[in-house]
């Protein structure tokens, strides 16, 4: 039954590309920014591929927003959702839209 869960759970997960047009950043900006600030943190497929949780997608979509307004993607990446938002002048129930 573990088995079926993991499967789940890998069926779940994005790949480099799905992520890049959920969020509308380049495939290659997104391993920039894992490199240099470890945001966002995937896990590796046994092939060595990518792979993201789907929370991933939302805090991204504030970093983007965030660097849009201006800021430098040292300073948003890898806060926390809540502290995205803030950043970007939204309160805690605000959403970006999907």
């Amino acid at each position: 039954m573990s088995g079926t869960s993991t499967s789940q759970n890998k069926q779940m997960l994005l790949s480099i590309g799905a992520l890049s047009r959920s969020v509308g950043v380049p495939t290659s900006t997104l391993r920039t920014w894992e490199r240099r600030y470890g945001f966002p943190e995937s896990i590796r497929s046994p092939g060595g591929h990518r792979l993201y949780a789907p929370e991933t997608v939302q805090t991204l979509r504030w970093v983007v927003k965030a660097v849009e307004a201006g800021h430098r993607p040292a300073q948003v990446l890898g806060r926390s959702l809540s502290e995205l938002r803030l950043l970007c002048g939204a309160g805690e129930s605000s959403s970006v839209e999907t």
